[in-house]
């Protein structure tokens, strides 16, 4: 046994989890979930509190943890009426704030740290660990490094406090700027352990040079999310979702998301769906369900919108054979709807997830090279297709091959999710041998 650092941890009982985003984004929650699952798994007894940047929303509270806002929620990014060199300006106060909170001789100037603050700062000089969930937070989505500068802050927080840091599996990037990849850099140089879910992303942060968190693989952990039994629960779903008879198309269709996402490019990728759908029920005799991945909590990321564009496109008689499943569902009850899909059309990463660990042949659709990072770990890049470079052709000809040999696929999708879930049951043991160095040779 090589016990370099120490061979009796001291017992974690407090952990902050930050960096979560919304309940309403089924991905996300999903996320939430599994890294409470393998937290608890991995230190039993512990007290968990989450940062997030929606703390009011419902599905939160329903974890029975401790909700806190983040530092997003404080300087209100989520308000588009508050212009962002304000934003900045508060989250610069924020800083002043902590600097107050923390140097002893300036404690007469507490009183100008406001609740929000007082109560973040409080919770960090009391945590024994700080975790980021597993997403995609750290990439490059406004000008001159905001929001990533705020949505980063965090884990500069959990380092100022001298808190141990573990980044759960992540996708980086992509960085368009120099500023946003010396960010990075400094960031996750300064975690104890960084995991990292994409071959696309390890590559980047190699360029970056991190290397003092000592950056390793691990799958995506909602493979093991659990699905629900939406089969118990029937009227609330479209009953032809249980017809084995029909020929199933499962599918997502992403918002506009205008912050990062070209408006052109969404529009023929729309169109593109459309036509999709279109030949796929006249030629090949398909019924499509659209499912709403993700209701919030924004317009701008709301699926609903994108459902709508897709519907407003096709032909007013073929509507019968396009079922749309756009109520609030917990992550759980759409993956297992998605299980009942013959094949799937995943245009959020996560709602592919949940389908091919399910065992359903899957196409992703790309929007940020995270989804082809995901499927090249699992050699099953043949079925992606990049949201820019989309055509009605090869949608069809690829959905249809899958159709034509979904048996052969879901076989070899089963032996990909087997081994994801053989070494993510490991991943317990492994957070504490890398958080402690303490490894068995």
């Amino acid at each position: 046994m090589n016990k370099n650092k120490t061979s009796n941890p001291k017992k974690v009982q407090n952990i902050l989890i930050v960096n979560v985003h919304s309940a309403k984004n089924a991905g996300d929650y999903a996320l939430l979930k599994q890294t409470i699952f393998y937290l608890e798994k991995a230190f039993m007894d512990i007290n968990i509190t989450i940062m997030t940047n929606w703390p009011k929303e419902s599905a939160l509270s329903q974890l029975g943890k401790k909700i806190i806002a983040s530092p997003w929620w404080i300087v209100k990014v989520w308000d588009n009426k508050i212009k962002p060199r304000y934003q900045v300006l508060a989250l610069f106060t924020g800083f002043l704030r902590l600097l107050l909170f923390r140097i002893d001789k300036w404690k007469c100037l507490s009183w100008l740290i406001t609740k929000e603050w007082w109560n973040l700062f409080s919770i960090y000089k009391n945590t024994d660990l700080v975790v980021a969930v597993s997403g995609n937070q750290l990439f490059s989505s406004g000008r001159f490094g905001w929001p990533l500068l705020v949505v980063g802050f965090p884990i500069y927080m959990a380092r100022f406090f001298k808190k141990k840091i573990i980044v759960f599996p992540q996708s980086v990037g992509p960085l368009t700027s120099k500023f946003d990849r010396n960010y990075v850099r400094f960031l996750y140089n300064n975690v104890d352990k960084l995991y990292i879910r994409d071959q696309e992303s390890l590559d980047l942060i190699c360029r970056l040079n991190i290397k003092k968190s000592n950056p390793s693989f691990m799958h995506d952990v909602a493979f093991t999310f659990p699905p629900g039994n939406c089969n118990s629960t029937k009227k609330n779903f479209h009953k032809e979702i249980f017809n084995p008879s029909l020929k199933k198309l499962g599918m997502t269709v992403i918002a506009s998301m205008p912050s990062y996402l070209d408006a052109e490019n969404m529009q023929r990728y729309y169109l593109c769906i459309a036509k999709t759908i279109d030949s796929l029920i006249n030629l090949h005799d398909f019924h499509v369900f659209l499912f709403c991945q993700v209701i919030g909590p924004t317009d701008d990321e709301n699926d609903n919108f994108g459902i709508k564009q897709v519907l407003e496109l096709l032909p007013f008689n073929e509507q019968d054979r396009v079922h749309i499943i756009n109520q609030e569902l917990y992550p759980s009850e759409l993956k297992a709807c998605y299980g009942y899909m013959d094949v799937f059309l995943a245009s959020r990463l996560h709602s592919g997830i949940f389908s091919l660990s399910m065992g359903v042949p899957t196409l992703f659709i790309g929007y940020l090279y995270k989804t082809i990072g995901v499927l090249r770990a699992m050699e099953l890049e043949k079925y992606y297709v990049d949201l820019e470079n989309i055509s009605i052709h090869d949608m069809t000809t690829q959905i249809t091959n899958m159709w034509n040999e979904k048996e052969e696929i879901k076989y070899k999708i089963m032996e990909k999710t087997k081994v994801i879930e053989e070494e993510l049951a490991c991943f317990p043991k492994q957070l504490i041998a890398d958080l402690y160095n303490y490894h068995e040779n």
